[in-house]
């Protein structure tokens, strides 16, 4: 009889233990709190620093190209690699560059084209191989500024017609 008293007892106390769910009674009621979060950080931005810059060439005999890495290492085929040393305005040659600043510590992705068109009016020349480098060049706290630098290769046609050649790319960042 003990026994069965003691174990009687003690599932008693467990079913004490055991959350139970309010049943609510006419008129009564029950209030419950959820938290909502967020976050504010600062803009991010994007700024144009200097254009992709091919420099002064002469018209080749046959097709050729000068290609310019993101790091600004330039390399001219053909029949542009004789006549590459003429004098270059002051600006020289040299990648495109972006100064990208990223606040709250985001991620984000570089979407560049896959060619650019450039040209004079009525004749044009193609830039494609399109290649970017991503350098951190600043971590102050929460904030990263980082240095985009895009290069390509632009295609010269055998001939090519004399002028000067222009053209805009978009350069998109989407952050996480």
């Amino acid at each position: 009889m003990r026994n069965t008293a003691y174990s009687a007892l003690v599932g008693l106390f467990a079913v004490a233990l055991v959350p139970q769910t309010a049943v609510a009674q006419s008129g009564e009621s029950f209030t419950f709190t959820g938290t909502i979060e967020t976050e504010v950080v600062e803009p991010s931005t994007v700024q144009w620093v200097s254009d992709m810059r091919f420099g002064r060439f002469f018209s080749p005999a046959v097709i050729s190209s000068i290609r310019i890495q993101p790091n600004g290492n330039i390399t001219p085929s053909a029949g542009v690699a004789g006549g590459i040393s003429l004098a270059q305005p002051p600006e020289g040659r040299g990648p495109a560059e972006f100064t990208i600043e990223q606040a709250g510590n985001r991620g984000f992705d570089v979407l560049l084209p896959s060619t650019i068109t450039i040209s004079n009016g009525t004749n044009t020349m193609l830039v494609n191989t399109i290649r970017d480098r991503l350098r951190r060049t600043l971590n102050a706290g929460r904030n990263s500024v980082y240095s985009l630098e895009v290069g390509g290769t632009l295609r010269i046609a055998a001939n090519q017609q004399v002028g000067s050649y222009a053209g805009d790319f978009e350069v998109t960042v989407v952050y996480n």
